[in-house]
């Protein structure tokens, strides 16, 4: 059984794990911005400017924090020691939009079913 490669040079050999976690968190990320932003022009069409707000800046968050993760996994200067701080942080941002989300949600449906019951 071989343990991890040793050098740097093999460690930054791309392999095909390393491609598809790639690949896939560019369009989980992108489509959680996405979502943000189209929850935000929802909630602004029908009058709920906070949670407007709240969905625009977790998506402008979440791919500015992809942004600056990229960089300093690229080898950014100045990015590259807070690159993993800053990808935790961006995930943070958009699955705690996402839980916010449903929790106000549900409420709002159970107050909804309660008010109609």
């Amino acid at each position: 059984m071989t343990g991890p490669p040793t050098d740097e040079a093999s460690a930054a050999e791309p392999n095909v794990h390393g491609m598809l976690h790639n690949i896939f968190s560019m369009v989980v990320f992108g489509a959680l911005a996405g979502a943000c932003g189209a929850v935000a022009r929802r909630f602004a069409k029908t009058g709920r400017p906070a949670w407007a707000a709240y969905s625009a800046l977790s998506g402008l968050l979440t791919v500015g924090g992809v942004g600056l993760f990229g960089r300093g996994f690229g080898k950014a200067k100045g990015l590259v020691d807070v690159a993993g701080l800053i990808q935790r942080l961006t995930i943070v941002i958009g699955w705690g939009w996402l839980s916010t989300l449903a929790v106000g949600l549900l409420r709002s449906h159970a107050s909804d079913s309660a008010d109609s019951g």
